[in-house]
């Protein structure tokens, strides 16, 4: 098999790897209607930063959003523009952050 062949095969069980990780781990993360006005539903979303989801890198920024998208989903309310208005880090002990953010969406 050549070096190339290789490559693609091992770039590909990565990415499985990272993916039914990334897909378990969405379930230690929280979605919440917090209150309601005339224009708008709030929610609170609450994340994770660790070794594998650092809390200043980018990558892991976009799992943790792209599990909001799944929240968003699963209540219905995909297909709807949301605002993050606030995100916040908590730490929680050396390279564990708890991360919350505070949504908007126009009803």
């Amino acid at each position: 098999m050549s070096g190339q062949a290789m490559k693609k095969i091992f770039t590909m069980l990565a990415f499985l790897l990272i993916t039914g990780c990334a897909s378990t781990d969405f379930y230690a993360t929280t979605f919440q209607k917090s209150k309601t006005d005339a224009d708008y539903q709030y929610f609170n979303y609450t994340s994770f930063a660790d070794q594998f989801y650092p809390k200043d890198s980018v990558e892991a920024e976009n799992i943790r959003i792209f599990w909001l998208h799944r929240w968003l989903h699963k209540n219905n309310i995909a297909d709807t523009d949301y605002e993050i208005l606030k995100r916040d880090e908590a730490k929680i002990k050396e390279d564990i952050y708890k991360i919350s953010y505070q949504i908007r969406i126009k009803k």
